[in-house]
């Protein structure tokens, strides 16, 4: 028997009710996907929004179906508000609620590109790499407290030196050296005595880089 805030549906009546359920949740995915291969933030963001509301809309009107009660109708008629107002900043996207959300994307993407230009700059020194560095250098270095990669002041937390020979680096130019080649730049000895070491190739290396730097910046 119906309770007092069930409504009675025919078996038609449901079968139409669902399948435009299935009809709107199905189009809002494909629509969900599209927007997230755009490299607007914004319009990423809106795809998130129009999802996640025709998500809150479809357990709102599914909760109308079931035998209800006071609790569930209070509930449902919130999910349909929750919905109106997931939908209205899906396709409007307001400027105060834009800037925060696409705020946080922006500085990854900078972030991301700052690591993109200090990687570059570092191949440029490693193509510098002089063919013998005399122990006067390497003692040059280390008492002066000058990365033998970069030249820049060392010092602290950011010091590395090789167990071989005492070579100074700097922190930032072996993580790089020892995902590279893993090899002392004064007596070939590895960074990472857990990984093999390799001599730098230019163009090979150069090129998978440049794949592996733009195929993560596209990825964001």
């Amino acid at each position: 028997m119906a309770g007092l805030f069930d409504g009675v549906y025919s078996f038609y009546t449901l079968s139409y009710i669902l399948s435009v359920l299935v009809l709107n949740l199905t189009i809002s995915i494909i629509y969900f996907l599209h927007c997230q291969r755009s490299e607007d933030s914004e319009i990423k963001w809106g795809g998130r929004f129009i999802l996640a509301g025709v998500i809150t809309w479809v357990i709102g009107i599914f909760i109308y179906i079931i035998p209800m009660n006071p609790l569930t109708i209070v509930i449902a008629r919130l999910l349909l508000i929750l919905f109106a107002i997931e939908w209205y900043i899906g396709w409007l996207m307001p400027n105060s609620i834009t800037k925060r959300l696409v705020k946080g994307d922006n500085h990854v993407k900078k972030e991301s590109k700052e690591k993109k230009v200090e990687f570059e700059d570092f191949m440029k020194l490693l193509k510098t790499k002089p063919e013998t560095i005399s122990e006067e250098e390497v003692i040059f270095h280390r008492e002066k407290k000058i990365c033998l990669v970069c030249k820049g002041k060392v010092g602290g937390f950011n010091t590395f030196i090789c167990t071989n020979c005492d070579a100074l680096y700097c922190q930032n130019c072996a993580t790089h050296l020892s995902n590279l080649e893993n090899q002392c730049w004064v007596c070939d000895a590895p960074f990472d005595e857990s990984k093999p070491s390799k001599p730098y190739l230019e163009e090979k290396e150069d090129i998978a880089v440049k794949n592996d730097l733009d195929k993560k910046e596209k990825e964001i």
